[in-house]
């Protein structure tokens, strides 16, 4: 659970085969996150991460991905080979480079 740490700027975790989940929620100064390679990853909380810029999540087996709406200065996303269906909702994501 990293939820709250307000000074967090980046994180980086990759290939780890037992986490099921990541708890971001207000990690208001958190603009790069690289989540890939977490093959059991089903959840990400990105609540208040309304620094995000840069997303990296892909060959996880995300099934959702919570508080995405609140991302409002993610510029890229990649979610490559996960579980969320044919489409990710990025319409709040005005700043997103397609």
């Amino acid at each position: 659970d990293l939820s709250g740490l307000a000074m967090l700027e980046e994180v980086n975790i990759t290939g780890l085969e037992n986490l099921v989940a990541i708890n971001l929620e207000g990690a208001v100064r958190l603009e790069k996150a690289n989540v890939n390679i977490n093959p059991n990853l089903h959840s990400i909380n990105l609540k208040n991460c309304s620094s995000l810029y840069k997303l990296v999540a892909d060959r996880c087996g995300f099934f959702q991905i919570e508080g995405l709406e609140t991302c409002t200065s993610l510029k890229s996303i990649d979610a490559r080979s996960n579980n969320l269906g044919p489409t990710i909702d990025i319409s709040h994501c005005a700043n997103v480079i397609t």
